[in-house]
């Protein structure tokens, strides 16, 4: 079997380190090779031997770039010949299926955040091209359930796998830290949790809040920080190499979106025993993955009092902080890459029936 993978980058986001694990899963079986549009230098560890293709190099068409991505895979596809081509994000989804017409191969598309955000023109061009492709891999209920007709029938719910390098989880005393992990942009909300930790800092004496993660919001961020009065509490700390390390002795995991996919980051924290708490955002992520005051706290989007005080409950109540993480660290099994690599696998074979 000869795969494709497509995805934007290897360099951060949930997506490339998902098609990372799967590519290296698959290889030791079939012919893999991964065409990145973005970044061309990665976070993380692709198998030497895949055959890796910089798609940053496609030209534009008539100054269109999404143009002249499609022509470059579909000179790619032509090449290759792939059995299935596997793409992930809603705009690398629509040049794959455009790439794929009358190819003789199977093409699987994965969307990875939620719909409902999605600007307006690449949701008219997903709701006419995604009957197209012969899969569609949603990574959570309520995001298949946000789509109607074909493409809801076609679909299908694969979470994310965890990551399988994770240290062993920490068993000592916690460190007094808050830690915070994703790119810097609007989605994340990270004022919401800045502006909560800032309401009770008093409160926690010593306590300060690391957020890990590079993007386009850092400078507003950072101007965000001084502005509360906050630089010697949050710290932005950009991305780093030893990462799970660094923050397995947090007291506390937040995530503060306001809408995700099935959040690999969350996924991380939780299978670390870090106590977590998330927002119940959009997409439905958190949702799936935690039952509140078992093994996480869930509380409303943009509630700065809800988070705070899920913060300072977390931080005092040491029977329920142990509790979270203890049944946080479950998630491990559940969402192995052994049984999710499984689910994958079957779906591909059912292409063929």
């Amino acid at each position: 079997m000869k795969y494709l993978f497509v995805v934007d980058t290897f360099y951060g986001g949930g997506a490339g380190r998902v098609t990372a694990e799967l590519a290296n899963a698959f290889f030791s079986t079939s012919d893999v090779s991964v065409c990145t549009f973005g970044e061309y230098k990665s976070n993380y560890e692709l198998n030497k031997d895949i055959n890796h293709i910089d798609g940053s190099k496609a030209s534009r068409v008539c100054g269109n770039l999404f143009c002249g991505r499609v022509l470059f895979l579909r000179e790619i596809v032509r090449e290759k010949r792939p059995d299935v081509v596997i793409s992930f994000l809603t705009e690398l989804n629509l040049v794959t299926i455009l790439a794929c017409s009358k190819m003789q191969c199977k093409i699987v598309v994965s969307e990875r955040n939620d719909p409902s955000k999605t600007r307006k023109s690449l949701s008219l061009a997903r709701k006419l091209l995604y009957p197209r492709a012969d899969k569609i891999v949603f990574q959570t209920q309520s995001i298949r359930d946000y789509f109607k007709g074909p493409i809801s029938k076609k679909g299908i719910v694969i979470a994310n796998p965890i990551n399988p390098n994770l240290p062993d989880v920490y068993k000592g005393k916690r460190e007094k830290k808050i830690v915070m992990v994703g790119r810097l942009n609007k989605q994340k909300n990270y004022t919401l949790a800045f502006d909560a930790f800032a309401s009770i800092v008093d409160k926690i004496p010593g306590y300060e809040l690391y957020v890990y993660g590079d993007g386009n919001s850092k400078q507003e961020l950072q101007n965000y920080i001084i502005q509360i009065k906050m630089t010697k509490k949050i710290h932005l700390k950009g991305h780093i190499s030893n990462l799970f390390n660094e923050i397995r002795k947090a007291a506390v995991y937040v995530m503060s979106s306001d809408y995700e996919g099935m959040p690999n980051a969350l996924m991380e924290a939780m299978a670390l025993g870090i106590p977590t708490i998330s927002t119940d955002h959009g997409g439905g992520g958190a949702r799936t993955l935690i039952s509140s005051y078992n093994n996480g706290i869930l509380i409303p989007i943009r509630d700065k009092e809800a988070l705070a005080k899920a913060i300072l409950l977390v931080i005092n109540n040491q029977d329920l902080s142990e509790k979270i993480s203890y049944n946080g660290q479950k998630v491990r099994l559940d969402y192995s890459i052994e049984n999710i690599v499984e689910k994958w696998q079957n779906l591909i074979l059912s292409l063929w029936r």
